[in-house]
């Protein structure tokens, strides 16, 4: 008897016993009509099998060689998956939330919610760079952003598209440094505002302004913001800081400039014989911003520098039309 026309047959019947390894998956769904527990679907690992079609065929041979013909047993290995679920949940825990207060206006609420929706579920893989402008894209009419307060010219709010993008821009910011993510843009508003204070907040303008950060870490970053009522959340799931330990910013001012004022400007918008319009002025602000590190009890470790933030002062001021610029700046005339 030739063996030899068997080989290919036995070699076959090991490796058709082969089972790939299972590793762990996971997918990010951030419902928010669900608790956070359930935001993350998880694949259950499968031990792997690896067959040795060589030791097989060897097997066989022997057999033949001695005529004995009786059982052969296929080797095999069990082929354990590198991360177990109970990994893959701790590296997609939550790291850090945070929420600001909204205003009460249906447009800017509306537009909150809109771009919090397009980042909403957003997945940073080690080393990727997020981008708010990026990932909302110019934020248009066509989009459904609708026109609410927007700053213009340093110190006057006006209607603009998008008005109050800057307050999700703004939550954003505070969650990424407090995650410890490598914040790589952020720009300050022109003046204080009242749902984020000096230092904290972080405004953008398609095209001239952004919030980057960078995702320093070894496992993926998972990235949830929306609304509940007023309230605009942004919460980040990933690798825990290490030892239990947490992130806070503080700022310190180190000088206010009072607003002086108020003085006139010419305006042609404001109509002939019309009260002066009043823009209200604000106050200089120089502060820098820290990261401080905490262990678990709550106990400072290290306070690492992020920002130092200059707002600038703006006078108060009267507009009023150029025609009546000279009766009110020489005559004294007062609104």
């Amino acid at each position: 008897v030739d063996p030899a026309a068997l080989e290919m047959r036995v070699r076959n019947f090991a490796n058709f016993r082969e089972k790939a390894v299972g590793e762990p998956a996971v997918k990010f769904n951030p419902d928010t009509k669900k608790p956070q527990s359930e935001w993350f679907d998880y694949t259950t690992p499968e031990v792997g099998i690896e067959t040795d079609d060589e030791a097989l065929w060897t097997s066989v041979l022997r057999e033949f060689e001695k005529e004995t013909y009786g059982e052969v047993t296929v080797v095999k290995h069990e082929i354990v998956p590198e991360i177990s679920l109970e990994d893959l949940k701790t590296i997609t825990s939550r790291i850090v939330q945070f929420k600001t207060r909204m205003s009460r206006n249906s447009n800017r609420e509306h537009n909150v919610r809109l771009a919090c929706s397009m980042i909403n579920g957003s997945v940073l893989m080690p080393g990727e760079e997020f981008s708010m402008n990026d990932t909302t894209g110019e934020r248009t009419k066509a989009k459904g952003f609708r026109e609410a307060s927007i700053i213009l010219g340093g110190n006057q709010l006006v209607p603009g598209v998008a008005g109050g993008v800057c307050q999700v821009s703004g939550t954003l910011f505070n969650a990424a440094a407090m995650a410890d993510l490598e914040i790589t843009e952020r720009h300050h508003h022109s003046f204080e505002l009242s749902y984020l204070k000096r230092g904290r907040d972080a405004t953008v303008n398609y095209g001239t302004a952004d919030l980057k950060f960078v995702n320093n870490k070894d496992y993926p970053v998972y990235i949830s913001m929306y609304t509940v009522g007023r309230d605009v959340y942004a919460a980040i799931f990933g690798v825990p800081i290490p030892d239990g330990g947490s992130i806070s910013l503080y700022v310190k001012t180190n000088q206010t400039i009072p607003a002086k004022g108020p003085i006139y400007v010419k305006d042609s918008e404001v109509p002939a014989g019309s009260p002066p319009v009043r823009v209200k002025g604000h106050t200089g602000i120089r502060c820098t911003t820290y990261k401080i590190y905490k262990d678990k009890n709550g106990k400072t470790i290290k306070t690492v520098e992020m920002f130092k933030d200059f707002y600038r002062p703006y006078d108060e001021e009267l507009h009023v039309n150029p025609a009546d610029y000279e009766a009110y700046k020489n005559q004294g005339v007062q609104p």
